[in-house]
């Protein structure tokens, strides 16, 4: 009896262990992506990029790839403002950009023919859902229940 509760606790301490930094490996960034079109659905190669956090006013700055492809990493969560612009197009403007952590965005726009000087501005989006956070929740769910059982076997007489 004393060999099979020694193996429980050593079980319990080993899940402990093998769980806990795979909680703690968790990132604290996010990242945005999109893609640029024109209003026939075609790439816009080269349009510039900038995002701007609201919050702390520091900006980056990318240029789209030959698929009107642009990506921004490493980004502190926060409220954002996406600026695209190319020639021959309206700027785009999406205010209010909510980057959560752990949760990839992807903005995708498409520009439209017009002067440089003309806004095209959205600041309607359905709020992002963060499935990392979710996905997190149930793994230490799971570890719960698995170090629940593990209790109640030890705690059962016999």
């Amino acid at each position: 009896m004393q060999w099979t509760k020694l193996t429980a606790w050593s079980s319990l301490v080993l899940t402990c262990l093998l769980v806990g930094p795979l909680a703690a490996a968790q990132t604290s960034t996010t990242s945005v992506q999109g893609d640029v079109t024109d209003p026939s659905g075609a790439a816009v190669a080269n349009a510039t990029v900038e995002l701007t956090n609201d919050e702390s006013k520091t900006k980056r700055e990318t240029t789209t790839d030959t698929q009107g492809e642009y990506r921004f990493q490493f980004l502190p969560p926060s409220t954002y403002t996406l600026v695209i612009q190319a020639p021959g197009f309206s700027r785009f403007e999406r205010k209010g950009l909510q980057l959560l952590i752990n949760t990839p965005a992807t903005v995708n726009a498409q520009l439209q023919l017009g002067q440089a000087t003309q806004v095209v501005t959205v600041s309607e989006a359905p709020p992002a859902l963060n499935m990392m956070e979710l996905d997190v929740w149930v793994s230490e769910r799971a570890a719960f229940q698995s170090a629940g059982s593990i209790f109640t076997r030890l705690a059962s007489p016999g």
